[in-house]
């Protein structure tokens, strides 16, 4: 999977992932786009701020989604640069709780990790609600 993502992060190419994100249907997402994690946003312990986590899959989203948000979240497809997703090193650490013995590489956030971040805002262009 590193090999692959390694592959795809040229800067001179447009590879891109479909991810997946969900949050509260309150917030304004097709407007303003996935804002980054910041202290005064924060609805998880482990997230860092400076970052929008995304998920591989729709399902995945929405758990994540309903824990912070009480149940209550909309799924949004959101389209990435390879160039631009960096591990979630937050679930790689949970993993490691557990007994899995993983790194810190996106190709590990993607395969044990079930997802990854990406530094910075999504733009409103980038997204799409699903239905």
């Amino acid at each position: 999977m590193n090999q692959w993502v390694r592959a795809r992060r040229d800067p001179y190419t447009s590879f891109h992932l479909k991810l997946y994100h969900a949050t509260h249907p309150s917030i304004p997402v097709e407007e303003s786009g996935l804002k980054p994690t910041a202290a005064s946003r924060r609805r998880s312990f482990q997230s860092r701020s400076g970052y929008v986590y995304l998920a591989m899959t729709a399902r995945r989203a929405k758990t994540f989604g309903d824990l912070a948000n009480s149940g209550q979240s909309i799924v949004y497809e959101v389209i990435v640069p390879i160039r631009k997703i960096r591990a979630d090193t937050d679930q790689l650490h949970n993993q490691r709780a557990v007994g899995a013995q993983v790194g810190n590489s996106v190709g590990e956030s993607i395969i044990y990790g079930g997802g990854v971040r990406v530094k910075g805002r999504v733009h409103p262009w980038a997204i799409r609600k699903m239905t």
